[in-house]
């Protein structure tokens, strides 16, 4: 059950951090109330995702 729970949460960071890269790339907007987010907020977001996915995946080893 614990490999589980890491193969999804690591998964899941992996696609967070998929997605904070391609906002980085293509420039999207995003605006929260009045405040405007820097790309640069979702290019640290997509590596803190990336080493959390990784961190997943390392922590449940090879075992099947």
């Amino acid at each position: 059950m614990k490999n589980f729970f890491l193969s999804i949460s690591g998964l899941v960071f992996g696609a967070v951090a998929v997605l904070h890269l391609v906002r980085f790339l293509v420039k999207w907007p995003v605006t929260i109330g009045p405040w405007a987010i820097s790309n640069k907020v979702s290019l640290w977001a997509a590596l803190v995702a990336l080493v959390l996915s990784l961190g997943c995946f390392l922590a449940r080893g090879g075992k099947a």
